[in-house]
């Protein structure tokens, strides 16, 4: 558990930080939102002490982070930035195995896990540890980087913007990962972005920042459906509001019985890209099946534009 316990940051007088308090649950990804400036970033490295707090205290498991020589601490928290950070003179598995060589793992064992983390990674270990960073491509180059920042196994990961610089598509896979490995891990994840989108997708919980102040602090849905006043509705985009709602909800709850013509949807397709699909191929329904494909029903794209009408189920 992380609790930050109304931490302020002054730099020459002025707070970058300023009374922020909010706890970030063990197996959670937090998301932290806000335009350049708003205080996100040093936020988050006040948790691995690349930066301490003026004022307030931050806890790791009930015991401030500040009683931890500051190397040492980093050592067991993972540091992900935008830009990936590898080292372009070492191997991609030389790469990974940064932090377990820092901490003077036997060998057999760090070659073990830097293999288990390259399959984990889907980067078969035959075709890319021998590879340098220029040899990837940006999306590899981000789970490398992920990758290396999990290498030791630390409870906590801290990712600074770190899908800024992918093309959207690369994007989307590299969120997809994260929230997979995330999930086979069980890794506490401090994320900083400025997209909202982002934030809602991977964020168990969303902390929206203005002027270094924490403006509301919540679950996705929560603050979709009741954003605490006008610059979190601002952040969110009005027009679009909806659709972020429907990202939210699958189709489990939605199937019907009946029959419909098409490819098929997946039952844990979310609801605003089953209707995006309905709606681009004018279908007013879509068969739904398992991930056996056995067919359960149909989604009807009535229902799909009722749920965009309301707060996710």
């Amino acid at each position: 558990m992380i609790e930050f316990r109304d931490v302020s940051k002054a730099y020459d007088g002025a707070r970058v930080v300023d009374g922020v308090s909010l706890t970030v649950e063990p197996g959670t990804i937090c998301t932290i939102v806000g335009a350049s400036g708003s205080g996100k970033t040093t936020l988050m490295r006040m948790v691995n002490r690349m930066t301490d707090p003026t004022s307030g205290a931050v806890l790791i498991d009930g015991k401030d982070n500040r009683e931890i020589d500051g190397p040492e601490l980093r050592r067991r928290i993972g540091y992900v930035i935008q830009n990936h950070g590898l080292f372009p003179h070492r191997t991609v598995a030389e790469n990974i195995a940064t932090v377990p060589n820092l901490l003077k793992w036997e060998r057999p064992r760090v070659e073990a896990r830097v293999e288990e983390l390259l399959h984990l990674f889907g980067l078969a270990p035959k075709d890319y540890a021998a590879r340098y960073p220029h040899q990837l491509s940006g999306g590899q180059q981000q789970r490398v980087g992920v990758a290396r920042a999990l290498a030791a196994r630390p409870a906590i990961l801290l990712m600074d913007e770190p899908f800024g610089a992918l093309d959207p598509i690369i994007r989307a896979r590299a969120q997809a990962d994260l929230l997979s490995v995330q999930k086979a891990t069980g890794t506490t994840v401090v994320l900083v972005t400025h997209d909202m989108e982002e934030a809602v997708h991977l964020g168990h919980r969303i902390a929206v920042m203005e002027n270094g102040r924490l403006r509301q602090c919540a679950s996705p849905a929560e603050i979709l459906a009741r954003p605490a006043d006008a610059y979190v509705e601002e952040m969110l985009g009005a027009n679009d509001r909806a659709f972020k709602l429907l990202s939210l909800g699958t189709l489990e709850d939605l199937v019907e019985p009946g029959a419909a013509s098409g490819a098929p949807l997946r039952t844990d397709t979310n609801r605003r890209d089953a209707l995006a699909d309905l709606l681009w191929s004018n279908r007013g329904a879509a068969p739904v099946a398992d991930a056996t494909g056995r067919l359960l029903g149909i989604v009807r794209t009535s229902a799909l534009l009722r749920c965009a009408a309301r707060p996710a189920s």
